[in-house]
């Protein structure tokens, strides 16, 4: 089980599923130290992540899934927000005024540095427009990232090592930029954020 290194200011916890099957929880605790990038992942989390006040909150529903070892990436693209809403909404079609959130980049907050297996990370200047976060289910050198949380526990890491597992779309088979995407439905179907 991973051991913090650093104080953790909050847990986000998600409910994931894999084939349509309950397979269990990903707790997360969020770094102080990295204020934006984990203020980010617990707005997710919520639900409730928006760059601009016209924007349309964006939540970790509507994560698109990758496996890219030894990460597992989340995504929430602006298409895939858009998808994740019209599902929440129950909505056939997207409403005329839905704005995706799509983050500018940030100043790092942290060095990159070897991140361990466990670490949630993002890129060095910030989730981006996609929202991209990674989940480490290997030690990595860490080029490029730096860690802005830790999985909490043993379930959360064989869940996350189960994640890192899963069949992929080959690369070579990368129809519509699917490569690495899991052969099975992987989906957060549940999410919540508590300060500590």
């Amino acid at each position: 089980m991973p051991q913090p290194a650093r104080r953790i200011g909050g847990v986000a916890t998600l409910r994931i599923s894999i084939a349509g099957n309950d397979e269990g929880l990903l707790r997360v605790g969020l770094y102080s130290e990295t204020p934006v990038a984990a203020e980010t992942f617990a707005l997710l989390a919520q639900g409730a992540y928006k760059d601009t006040t016209e924007s349309t909150p964006a939540g970790v529903d509507g994560t698109t899934w990758r496996v890219d070892k030894p990460f597992v990436c989340m995504t929430q693209s602006a298409s895939s927000q858009e998808l994740a809403y019209r599902r929440r909404t129950g909505s056939r079609k997207t409403p005329a005024d839905f704005l995706p959130s799509t983050p500018k980049k940030i100043k790092p907050e942290a060095p990159s540095m070897p991140l361990p297996a466990g670490a949630l990370s993002v890129a060095k200047s910030g989730p981006g427009p996609d929202l991209d976060f990674a989940l480490s289910f290997a030690p990595s050198d860490g080029k490029g990232r730096y860690a802005v949380g830790t999985l909490l526990d043993d379930a959360s890491m064989k869940l996350l090592a189960r994640l890192g597992s899963l069949p992929v779309v080959s690369s070579r088979a990368a129809l519509g930029g699917k490569a690495g995407q899991p052969l099975v439905k992987v989906q957060v179907v549940d999410a919540s954020f508590d300060n500590t």
